[in-house]
């Protein structure tokens, strides 16, 4: 019930357009994705460049999300004020309409998780010519996932000023994922 228009204004690449998890012609629980063009947004660029900033602003009009680089960060956002209306263009951009209600989201949390073999991952293990299952590998080869953890330094949410919810602040250390032997 939920389909993002082709064209919509945002700098990253839509990869589907349908949000439904089961869409016909779409992996299981792709959704509607789009991928950053930005080559620090993730993996061993994002580590090298000093990780950065994911920012969301979800209002009437939709969902929009930027990556700003460490050394990109807006001022607003290091001062703990951020104003999405002096950013660029989002990374993403999953705008309300009549092709998809807001009333299809609500009660959002934020969710970490370092999967190894989930949906995704679990499902293309074997197009890329490795030795067994996806669980397999991960669960002999422990040394593979040395560097397979989050540094996290901080959690912000802000809610506009008279919302019925405070700000919040939530600090993390980070944290490796634990090693198997």
């Amino acid at each position: 019930g939920c389909t993002m228009p082709a064209s919509r204004s945002q700098t990253g690449t839509t990869v589907t357009s349908n949000c439904w998890i089961n869409a016909p012609g779409q992996s299981s629980n792709q959704g509607c994705g789009v991928t950053n063009t930005q080559p620090t947004s993730y993996g061993d660029n994002l580590n090298n460049a000093g990780g950065g900033v994911y920012a969301t602003l979800w209002n009437s009009n939709g969902i929009s999300i930027w990556w700003f680089q460490r050394s990109a960060i807006p001022s607003d956002i290091t001062s703990g004020s951020p104003n999405p209306s002096g950013w660029p263009t989002p990374d993403a951009n999953f705008p309300f309409g009549s092709s998809c209600p807001s009333s299809f989201f609500a009660n959002h949390q934020i969710v970490v998780d370092l999967t190894f073999c989930g949906d995704w991952a679990g499902n293309v293990y074997s197009q890329f010519s490795c030795p067994g299952t996806c669980q397999d590998y991960v669960q002999n080869n422990p040394s593979a996932f040395s560097d397979a953890y989050w540094g996290i330094n901080k959690f912000q949410v802000w809610q506009p000023a008279g919302s019925s919810t405070t700000n919040k602040k939530t600090k993390s250390k980070k944290n490796k994922a634990p090693k198997t032997n």
